[in-house]
């Protein structure tokens, strides 16, 4: 799923929700596949992703997303370094951007944008940030 673009927007919210909603499971329990079935028919795809979260968190990201993995067929490859902030902009310009991006600096994210390579999140992603942050149908801030 290699795109010219960069889907960097929220994209470390949204696969932050992702991540949250599973549960790691025991080797014998079952898996509930039912809160991935809007992900169907993506199995082979692999969704690349890129971030300065190194190990042992690195690991802890996959087995939090082990279950839509294998509920979907998605493959997910990614790549935390330590050269993250200088890295991911040369990859944009060199139009090898991964699929996602975990940014966690708004300035880099700015600078990103400027290049005009960002895409936004889907409406849906918007969506659900929206109503994470609404309680009793109230938006709160932070």
């Amino acid at each position: 799923m290699k795109r010219k673009g960069l889907l960097a927007v929220t994209a470390a919210a949204a696969l932050s929700l992702v991540a949250s909603m599973f549960t790691v499971t025991s080797a014998s329990a079952a898996v509930n596949c039912d809160p991935f079935t809007g992900y169907k028919g993506l199995k082979g795809k692999t969704v690349t992703i890129f971030t300065s979260i190194l190990e042992p968190e690195l690991t802890t990201l996959q087995t939090a997303w082990k279950d839509f993995t294998t509920c979907t067929g998605v493959k997910i490859k990614i790549e935390g370094s330590n050269q993250f902030e200088a890295l991911l902009p040369v990859r944009v310009k060199g139009n090898n951007a991964p699929d996602l991006a975990f940014i966690p600096q708004p300035g880099l994210l700015a600078k990103l944008v400027e290049t005009g390579k960002v895409k936004l999140a889907p409406k849906a992603v918007k969506q659900t940030l929206t109503s994470i942050g609404q309680s009793h149908g109230r938006h709160t801030e932070p």
